[in-house]
């Protein structure tokens, strides 16, 4: 009998409807315009903001965006788009508290 490749089920989803893996997984989706924009998908929330970071809480890791003048553009429950300078996007572990 062959040995099966075991897969998360998000996986496994993913790969069977052929959807993205990130919209089956919850995952945080960033779109980055050059350094002046952002526009984040599958975020929970925000946890805080200033004019220079902005800290989002995501399903498996917390997004963190730091820079000068940051804008909140649009917030609805799915996206959140941003403007400002952007100096550095990163992931910390957090999530599902």
């Amino acid at each position: 009998m062959p040995k099966r490749k075991l897969t998360s089920l998000p996986q496994a989803l993913a790969e069977h409807f052929s959807l993205p893996e990130d919209v089956v997984s919850g995952a945080i989706l960033v779109t980055m315009v050059g350094n002046c924009g952002l526009r984040i998908e599958n975020h929970r929330g925000i946890m805080q903001f200033t004019d220079c970071c902005l800290l989002l809480k995501g399903k498996h890791k917390n997004l963190r965006i730091t820079g000068k003048r940051l804008i909140i553009r649009q917030f609805t429950a799915e996206i959140l788009e941003i403007s400002g300078m952007i100096e550095s996007v990163s992931f910390e572990m957090g999530g599902r508290k």
